[in-house]
């Protein structure tokens, strides 16, 4: 019987700690034609690349989450730069086997959570950021 590998993915967003659930920053690559010299067929070259937008949400607790409301407001007003993301696989013993670290993590939106008082669900916090670079 095979034997089900468990795997945690982890973000973590500068000095705002970790992220429960992640979304995007995938990788898309174009590609161009190119005809070398004495060749009658073109050959397909890559070109420019761009990183998909992240999202990050977790579990909103104020006391924690206001400093990155701060940082979004100072960000907009031209005060504060983007942050450093960094993605961790980690196998079911939660060892590290892969890290991916997104450069200059710009916010594009910040949701707080909906609800009303005394609901059952949970409230969760969730950041959109724009990336320019995947550090190798």
């Amino acid at each position: 019987m095979p034997q089900t590998l468990q795997w945690q993915v982890v973000a973590t967003l500068g000095e705002f700690g970790q992220w429960d659930s992640i979304s995007g920053g995938g990788i898309s690559i174009t590609h161009t034609d190119y005809t070398p010299a004495g060749e009658r067929s073109p050959r397909k070259l890559p070109a420019t690349f761009t990183i998909g937008d992240i999202t990050l949400s977790r579990a909103y607790v104020p006391e924690r989450d206001n400093e990155v409301n701060a940082w979004v407001l100072r960000y907009k007003e031209g005060l504060d730069a983007g942050r450093v993301i960094i993605i961790c696989l980690l196998n079911d013993q939660k060892v590290v086997v892969q890290t991916r670290t997104y450069a200059l993590g710009k916010p594009m939106s910040l949701e707080f959570p909906e609800g009303m008082s005394g609901g059952a669900g949970l409230a969760e916090i969730k950041l959109g950021l724009a990336c320019e670079a995947v550090a190798i």
